[in-house]
């Protein structure tokens, strides 16, 4: 019993880093604009943020609370989807 226990962790420790691998839905809409964009022959750059207010008013927030204005305005996910 202890054997199998063993590979089933040593299998989950080997498999388990590729789940970190998986594009966010956010990641994989911009990965879809960008592509778009590639395709309509235009060039896609990174940019300094245009809005400093905004990025200072989430700066002056707790964590928690960062965390969740982006996962409801970046990754638009719904309240039940953040709270699991």
């Amino acid at each position: 019993m202890t054997k199998y226990l063993l590979i089933a962790l040593v299998i989950l420790m080997v498999i388990s880093p590729l789940l970190w691998l998986r594009q966010t839905p956010g990641q994989a809409r911009i990965t879809a604009f960008r592509n778009r964009a590639l395709q309509l022959g235009l060039k896609v750059q990174m940019v300094p943020a245009a809005d400093a207010d905004l990025h200072d008013a989430l700066a002056t927030l707790p964590d928690l609370d960062r965390e969740l204005v982006r996962l409801w305005a970046w990754e638009r996910l719904e309240p039940r989807e953040i709270a699991h």
